[in-house]
């Protein structure tokens, strides 16, 4: 069923389009979240936090379908350090 909402099915409209926003607000929250480090002097100004909030999106995601395949906490818990090393200034 997933799969068949993500290659947006007809008969999956309706799902499809609520999955669509509730990923669209997931990168939103992630895309606010990067700004303030910027502002914050957390991570450098030139930051490209557009695509660095699609890149979390995707690990996020990624770390779901895992979870979903029955990947154990400590599995999915060893994704997050590489993926944050890539904001380590």
């Amino acid at each position: 069923m997933v799969l068949g909402i993500m290659n947006h099915l007809k008969e999956n409209e309706d799902v499809y389009i609520y999955l669509k926003t509730v990923r669209q607000n997931t990168r939103a929250l992630i895309l606010a979240r990067l700004e303030k480090s910027v502002i914050d002097g957390e991570i450098p100004a030139d930051t490209d936090v557009g695509k660095l909030a699609s890149y979390f999106l995707g690990i996020i995601q990624v770390i779901s379908f895992q979870a979903r395949d029955g990947a154990s906490r400590n599995e999915l818990m060893s994704l997050i350090p590489p993926a944050m090393a890539i904001i380590t200034p």
